[in-house]
């Protein structure tokens, strides 16, 4: 497998999200477009692995990314990030249609079996593109919206304070 990829779970890696989130940023700069970012971590996941195990929390890794992959577009960009977070990447998405993705993903995988561990929920936050955006200035406003969503309760969405006043319906 390439060095663009997670090895356990096949998603993109941390190194391949950095290459094409600035080239999207780069990209939206010149063609005055947008994109969306979209961060999501899997709710008590430690738990998942202390109380059934390692394997098991591999085996719900695996199936996130199948699950997230079967339910995005061709071109949408998932990438693994950290142990039990991943970003996905939407271009040309503007913030209500990477919201409605976001919601569907959340029902899906609550909704979902997975097999010895239960109920399985995501927390995710989202951002779009603004202009004179940088990685480090994307990625901090959907971490923020990560943290409301972890603040929040988990199992939620959060879109980032700051994007055109869309709010949560």
């Amino acid at each position: 497998m390439s060095v663009l990829f997670d090895p356990l779970t096949k998603a993109y890696n941390r190194r391949y999200f950095t290459e094409v989130i600035n080239y999207e940023i780069e990209k939206a700069h010149r063609s005055r477009g947008t994109f969306s970012l979209i961060i999501l971590d899997i709710d008590h996941f430690k738990q998942v692995n202390d109380i059934h195990g390692h394997s098991v929390g591999d085996y719900v890794l695996k199936e996130i990314v199948l699950v997230i992959k079967k339910n995005i577009r061709k071109y949408d960009i998932l990438c693994r990030i950290g142990g039990e977070e991943f970003t996905i990447m939407l271009p040309n998405t503007e913030i209500k249609c990477s919201y409605n993705l976001a919601e569907r993903l959340r029902e899906i995988i609550e909704k979902y079996t997975f097999i010895d561990a239960h109920k399985i929920t995501i927390s995710l936050g989202l951002t779009q593109y603004e202009n004179g955006d940088t990685l480090d200035t994307i990625l901090k406003r959907a971490d923020e919206a990560l943290y409301t969503s972890k603040n929040s309760g988990r199992n939620r969405t959060s879109i980032s304070s700051n994007v055109d006043n869309y709010h949560n319906s």
